[in-house]
């Protein structure tokens, strides 16, 4: 039943952190940061103060974004905090389970004799 909890819990941080393809990750393009690097806006070219365009992996022109706000920086380094603290946490559920097994299986050998 833990293993089935464990297996929900990663399930869904893959889900929630976005599997497959790329993440955006705020870059700095001329003189501000923006959202670059997902699969909608592989990369970036500045047009002017605050306006960049995305282009895909093909080099396909995919729209324009806005320049981060302070705000949208704090944010977004907020979330990414908090991925990582539940990474760290599903990490040691999947280590107290693996030690937990590893303690049942030395108890079944113990009472069968092996």
């Amino acid at each position: 039943m833990k293993l089935l909890y464990i297996c929900c819990i990663f399930l869904v941080s893959v889900l929630l952190n976005g599997c497959g393809g790329y993440q955006a990750i705020p870059q700095k393009v001329g003189n501000n940061y923006y959202l670059v690097g997902d699969d909608n806006c592989r990369r970036g070219r500045e047009i002017r103060n605050g306006i960049v365009e995305c282009y895909d992996a093909d080099g396909n022109y995919k729209g324009t974004r806005s320049a981060m706000t302070q705000q949208d920086m704090y944010m977004w380094n907020a979330r990414r905090q908090q991925e990582i603290a539940e990474q760290q946490m599903l990490n040691q559920q999947m280590h107290y389970y693996n030690m937990q097994q590893q303690m049942q299986n030395l108890n079944n050998r113990l009472y069968l004799g092996y």
